[in-house]
């Protein structure tokens, strides 16, 4: 029966009641501190991608260079800029921004999210 109104009330307890009744078992871990998501798709991709920019996924954050020749340096408002980047005086790189080795950011340019 899928006429269930209510997550909680009516879903929950019928797929446990199924479960109970055939025998099966759920199995759960609840984290109390730590970060963990399950990337399917670009959205949840885009929000997981936030979180680390955002340092919520500490210790695994851009700045730990984690991949063989990373070498990110974390700046103010959550920029994080390689020791490679030319970046001209006249442009904006906006809070939550990754900018990689190699890269030039010409002037009147805006790096933003």
């Amino acid at each position: 029966n899928f006429d269930w109104q209510d997550l909680r009330r009516d879903l929950i307890p019928g797929i446990l009641g199924q479960f109970e009744y055939l025998g099966k078992t759920i199995y759960t871990h609840i984290l109390s501190s730590e970060y963990a998501a399950r990337v399917h798709d670009l959205h949840t991709y885009d929000i997981v991608s936030r979180d680390i920019v955002q340092r919520w996924t500490f210790p695994l954050v851009v700045d730990a260079n984690l991949l063989p020749d990373c070498n990110y340096r974390l700046g103010r408002y959550c920029v994080y800029k390689e020791s490679s980047v030319t970046l001209a005086r006249s442009c904006e790189l906006s809070r939550d921004s990754v900018v990689g080795a190699g890269t030039a950011v010409g002037s009147a340019s805006k790096v933003c999210e």
